[in-house]
């Protein structure tokens, strides 16, 4: 009764040993992993084999898989199978059509300004109701954008960089991607400070607009 925990874990605890590429470990962990390693295998039988049957799961999600491992072909094509939804978004002009486009990045898993997903009620845990969180910065929260001191400073310029060399990949000259980056940064900067703090965030009652 001393020391439950070192008496239920104290084990594990000295002897486990976290992986290099991981920040933390344990069971939810190891659990993730190899549930991975089972789908990684139903994923390369299903993509090595060509004699499911046509319009089948397996069939599927085999040529989904080769698909995203080719990577000589994915080299090949480049930009171009976003190339479409680039020049909708340049073509913006009106609040409608950024609604309309914000809905079709969503519809596509991405999280373009927000983030809906259905949780539970905060006052009322038996019901589940939609539900939405901030979002659109690429750098992980908020402080990346406005701490002072030198290490964030030359985070931003790695990241300006960062953006600046995607604008390069889909094809912008070094002048106009260096431009590019400065006004995304300038922009995902505004939109980091109207975003709550991470103090502000956990204010359940606060971030409760029913």
């Amino acid at each position: 009764c001393a020391d439950f925990f070192t008496y239920a874990n104290g084990n594990w605890t000295k002897n486990a040993r976290i992986p290099a590429e991981y920040p933390v470990w344990g069971m939810t962990w190891e659990l993730r992993d190899r549930t991975w390693q089972v789908l990684k295998g139903i994923l390369e039988e299903s993509a090595k084999r060509s004699d499911w049957p046509a319009g089948s799961a397996r069939q599927k999600v085999g040529d989904f898989f080769a698909s995203g491992m080719d990577e000589e072909a994915i080299e090949l094509v480049g930009y171009k199978p976003l190339s479409s939804r680039l020049s909708g978004i340049a073509s913006i002009s009106t609040a409608g059509e950024l609604a309309a486009a914000l809905g079709a990045l969503h519809l596509d898993g991405i999280n373009a300004g927000f983030i809906p997903f259905v949780y539970y009620d905060d006052k009322d845990p038996s019901a589940h109701i939609v539900q939405f969180w901030q979002a659109g910065l690429g750098l992980p929260e908020r402080d990346y954008y406005l701490r002072t001191e030198e290490e964030s400073r030359d985070l931003l310029v790695k990241y300006e960089a960062h953006v600046a060399r995607m604008f390069k990949l889909l094809g912008d000259d070094p002048r106009a991607a260096a431009k590019e980056a400065k006004a995304v940064l300038a922009f995902e900067t505004r939109l980091a400070k109207a975003s709550m703090t991470r103090v502000e965030e956990e204010d359940l009652t606060a971030t409760y607009h029913k």
